[in-house]
């Protein structure tokens, strides 16, 4: 049965190429599109655990993105410290600094204010240079670390001064600028690629910003040690802060990732587009080669063979079919998805730790139900009617 099937897949050289070509190309493309499917939210949620903060807090009723202020944020940090199995907890605030430096030109850049009680924040890594000191970190401090990509772009370095200058909400500028030195030159976590970036003390952001009486802050991070105990600091939390919103990080993630990149839709869409591109070329080559054998498939059932043979010859070409093309597709999506991250990774302020598409065990086997499927559909209606030809209606057909 399988070798009459293959017979006749080989009959026509040519056309057999070309359609396992397109087939391989959509079986790439819905191998990727499943990869894409969840690969940025795990990504993102990887990045997110290697920090230790299992726990983010914000203002209860604000999106994660919106930038809403948490009110006396230590004194909520300190209090949170002493709850059971609480190994830490610092507020961080995000803020945009007007930067001077070298020519005197002024640029805009992304920064975080943080305070807490560690010798290295979870949101970055030192590559040159001294970390701030405790003092630093808890006090008002000329001291300030920018982003890898920031030092690069500028030609920065360890011991150089900017200037930074407070404004007001509306981000006019105040003319007496502050001079800061850079103590150290950073990777932070989330860095798109030429990222301006930089950290420095809450207090000293708060200062710059004009917010020091309201002692604010847009996030606190929570670490839970053991972990299993997450549940009972949030339940504690919740009661005690009943205005506090609390995520986990999938849940943080969700909320995050979701409106920004609603890449599980986009991946949806493709994937539809994808298989149905699989049927069509799997449905249109077996629509003409059960023509041209209509007569050969009359003739064997004419000596002895069954309507079902004749069925199950036409349906394991689309199997065939669909085999090849998916032996070829898999790998080559695998490597056209990483080109494609590549190419995504260097967007700006697209972070250079996050992934696009993430090749898991659900992602291959997902593929492979959904090209065995959409083989078998697009197999069923040529091979029923090849299970209904006959003979003499054939040489009837031929006689007119």
């Amino acid at each position: 049965m399988i070798q009459l099937a293959f017979r006749s897949l080989v009959r026509h050289k040519s056309r057999l190429i070309l359609t396992i070509l397109a087939i391989s190309s959509s079986c790439a493309l819905v191998f990727d599109m499943f990869m894409l499917a969840n690969g940025f939210q795990k990504s993102l949620t990887s990045v997110l655990e290697n920090s230790g903060y299992q726990l983010r807090l914000i203002p209860k009723g604000a999106n994660p993105l919106s930038g809403s202020l948490i009110q006396q944020a230590n004194k909520i940090v300190q209090t949170i410290r002493k709850f059971p199995s609480v190994e830490n907890a610092f507020p961080l605030s995000l803020g945009i600094l007007p930067v001077s430096y070298q020519k005197g030109k002024v640029q805009f850049i992304e920064a975080f204010g943080f305070s807490g009680k560690f010798k290295n924040p979870p949101f970055y890594k030192i590559l040159s240079g001294e970390n701030l000191s405790e003092k630093a970190v808890s006090e008002k401090s000329n001291e300030i670390i920018i982003s890898r990509g920031f030092a690069r772009k500028e030609k920065l370095s360890p011991g150089d001064l900017v200037k930074i200058y407070p404004f007001s909400r509306g981000f006019s500028l105040i003319k007496k600028p502050k001079t800061f030195r850079i103590s150290a030159v950073a990777f932070f976590n989330l860095e798109g690629t030429g990222e301006k970036m930089a950290a420095l003390s809450l207090k000293t952001l708060e200062t710059l910003q004009g917010n020091l009486s309201r002692d604010p802050a847009n996030v606190i991070l929570v670490k839970v040690d053991p972990a299993e105990n997450i549940k009972e600091v949030s339940f504690l939390i919740k009661k005690r802060f009943p205005n506090l919103r609390i995520y986990n990080i999938p849940e943080f993630v969700d909320a995050i990732a979701k409106p920004v990149f609603p890449l599980d839709a986009v991946s949806l869409v493709m994937r539809v587009v994808a298989s149905c591109m699989v049927f069509l070329f799997l449905f249109i080559f077996l629509a003409l080669t059960v023509q041209e054998s209509k007569g050969e498939l009359a003739g064997l059932k004419s000596i002895g063979f069954q309507s079902t043979s004749c069925f199950l010859i036409v349906f394991l070409q689309g199997l065939l079919l669909t085999l090849s093309g998916t032996m070829i597709g898999i790998p080559f999506g695998y490597f056209l998805a990483q080109y494609l991250n590549h190419i995504f990774q260097g967007f700006p302020f697209v972070p250079e730790q996050l992934h696009f598409f993430i090749l898991t065990p659900s992602s291959l086997i997902f593929t492979l139900i959904t090209l065995f499927l959409v083989g078998s559909a697009a197999g069923f209606i040529p091979a029923f009617q090849a299970s209904r030809s006959n003979l003499l209606q054939i040489l009837h057909e031929e006689l007119e």
